[in-house]
C-alpha cells in the first residue's frame, strides 16, 4: 500500500494497485496513468508500494524463456502429427484414385465394345484419362474379355487390379468385375 502526502497536510492511503492518488481533500490525482489538474494550494508527494509487491509485478510482465521453450516444444510436436497424419490422408486419396480409374476404365471399355464388338489394349483410343500419378496397363483384352493394372508410387496399397469375361485373372484379382487390391 502506499502513501501520499500533501505538503504539510496529513498523508491519505491510496488503494493496494498504487493506480489512484488522492489529495487530502480527497481530489483524484491520478486514475490508471492519467494524471488530473491538481489545485495551486496543494503538492501532492506519492510514496511507492513496498518493494515486494513492485517486484512481483516486474516479475509479472511477460513470460519466461521456460515458458516460451515448452510451447514451441508443444507446436512442434503437434505440427509433427499432423504431417504424419497428412500423409496416411495422402496415400489415402491416392488408393482411391486407383480404384476409380479401374471403374472409369471398365465404363470405358464397355464403350468402345458397344461400338466396335471388341475391346482394346490401347488406351489412347479410349475416352478415358486417368488421375495424376496413377499408371494403367491393359493387360490383355480380346472379344471375350480384358484385365488391367493399377499402380500409383505414393499409394497403399500399391497395385491394384480388375478383370471382366474370359480374360486371365491378374493378381490380386480373384473375382470377375471387382478391384482387388494388394
Amino acid at each position: 500500500m502506499g502513501i501520499l502526502g500533501v505538503r504539510s497536510t496529513p498523508a491519505k492511503l491510496i488503494d493496494n494497485s498504487g493506480l489512484h492518488c488522492f489529495t487530502a481533500d480527497g481530489t483524484v490525482l491520478a486514475f490508471h496513468g492519467l494524471v488530473l489538474s491538481l489545485p495551486p494550494t496543494s503538492i501532492p508527494i506519492l510514496f511507492p508500494p513496498s518493494r515486494g509487491l513492485s517486484m512481483m509485478a516486474r516479475r509479472r510482465a511477460g513470460f519466461t524463456l521456460i515458458e516460451l521453450l515448452i510451447v514451441v516444444v508443444i507446436i512442434g510436436i503437434l505440427a509433427a502429427m499432423a504431417i504424419v497424419a497428412f500423409g496416411a490422408t495422402k496415400g489415402k486419396a491416392n488408393f482411391a484414385a486407383m480404384r476409380s480409374d479401374l471403374h472409369n476404365l471398365a465404363t470405358a471399355e464397355e464403350g468402345f465394345f458397344y461400338e466396335h464388338r471388341a475391346y482394346t489394349t490401347r488406351l489412347d483410343s479410349l475416352v478415358f484419362s486417368t488421375s495424376h500419378g496413377v499408371q494403367l496397363v491393359i493387360n490383355e483384352a480380346t472379344n471375350a474379355g480384358w484385365s488391367a493394372t493399377a499402380t500409383h508410387p505414393e499409394s497403399y496399397p500399391h497395385l491394384c487390379s480388375l478383370y471382366y469375361g474370359g480374360a486371365a485373372p491378374v493378381v490380386p484379382a480373384t473375382t470377375d468385375g471387382v478391384v482387388a487390391c494388394q
